[in-house]
């Protein structure tokens, strides 16, 4: 039997004002910081969209007796 090391790299989203304060997000995040390489992170820069996309939802639902 053989062993093999298979290394997956995941993508996060972290929103930040700019690339110091991402990888300082990443860098105090216990969860993050045990599993990822800091060394091997590569960071790109997402645009945020201009306007923020409006959700509107009613609820015809009614209380129990109501």
């Amino acid at each position: 039997m053989k062993r093999y090391e298979i290394i997956i790299q995941h993508e996060i989203i972290i929103y930040a004002e700019d690339e110091e304060a991402a990888k300082s997000s990443l860098s105090h995040n216990s969860f993050l910081r045990d599993r990822t390489n800091l060394k091997c992170v590569s960071i790109t820069e997402i645009p945020m969209p201009e306007t923020e996309k409006t959700t509107f939802f009613e609820d015809y639902r009614k209380a129990p007796g109501a």
